[in-house]
């Protein structure tokens, strides 16, 4: 008997919690495949309508991760440890206290999200209708999607295509093919101090990833420890102009580096001085930039 009841304590739970209500109970039903995308499909959803959130990786949390309908904060499902057999409410919210959908769902993650449920045919207009709040959806037709910025395009209830407000150039979207995670970085840093201006957000990681691309040895520069900014990024921009003699003036300047400049007061009045980093740029009377130097300061 006390053998049984030792195992009664030590018997793990399936880790698995789905809402009910405003509580979350625990899924007990046989899953084969108990993977990510398995649950994910045990409970009637495919993969790509599902967004797993890991929050901020703190192992104090009973909360793994919480499995989401994609575009949304709807939660699907919840996983804990496996010796949690009852999941409080507030221990979920607690977790996602740090969720922002306009954040998880940013313009480059919509895109990425998009291709692939084109590619794999995936996303129907039932799904996306419900999700997106589009209203009196028909099996074909345009529909467009003002919180995503996008124009979404079905075909016999399949969607077939879609047009953002805002694209990725060239150079970008062949860096994110490789890294994506350095491309939606910039694009975060972007957003520090443009807020929801889209178009110019993409200016400014586009212009980045072109002068990637121009930089000699690239990741690889020599100079890159000298114009680091938040999230690991690179000013490659500024890189480029200090080092190899890319042209700016000080209007392209001051909005390539909106938010992160100062103003240094000059002596000459023919002269507009201004610091970055680690660097101090002079600029003449019609704003050409005449000079770089390192900053004292």
């Amino acid at each position: 008997m006390k053998n049984f009841l030792s195992f009664l304590k030590t018997k793990k739970s399936s880790g698995i919690f789905v809402p009910h209500g405003r509580e979350y109970i625990e899924l007990k039903d046989e899953i084969e495949d108990k993977s990510i995308n398995g649950i994910t499909r045990h409970l009637g959803y495919k993969p790509i309508e599902a967004y797993s959130y890991f929050g901020d990786f703190n192992p104090k949390s009973i909360v793994r991760h919480v499995v989401l309908e994609i575009f949304t904060d709807n939660i699907i499902f919840v996983l804990a440890k496996d010796n949690v057999s009852k999941l409080d409410s507030e221990k979920v919210k607690e977790f996602m206290k740090k969720f922002k959908p306009e954040e998880e769902y940013d313009i480059i993650n919509i895109k990425g999200i998009l291709l692939d449920g084109i590619e794999e045919k995936s996303f129907e207009i039932g799904f996306l209708s419900r999700v997106l709040q589009i209203d009196n959806p028909s099996q074909n037709g345009i529909y467009r999607v003002e919180k995503l910025g996008v124009n979404l395009s079905f075909a016999e209830g399949i969607l077939v295509s879609f047009k953002l407000d805002n694209e990725l150039g060239e150079w970008a979207r062949h860096f994110k093919s490789i890294n994506p995670e350095l491309v939606a970085n910039y694009a975060r840093v972007a957003k520090i101090f443009w807020g929801e201006d889209y178009d110019k957000i993409f200016d400014e990681v586009n212009l980045q990833f072109e002068a990637l691309a121009n930089t000699p040895e690239g990741v690889k520069n020599k100079f890159i420890d000298l114009h680091r900014e938040k999230y690991g990024t690179i000013n490659f921009f500024m890189l480029i102009v200090c080092h190899y003699g890319q042209r700016v003036n000080l209007e392209q300047f001051e909005t390539i580096n909106k938010g992160r400049f100062k103003v240094v007061p000059s002596t000459n009045e023919n002269l507009e001085i201004r610091s970055l980093g680690n660097f101090v740029y002079e600029f003449d009377e019609n704003g050409i930039l005449m000079n770089t130097g390192r900053n004292k300061t």
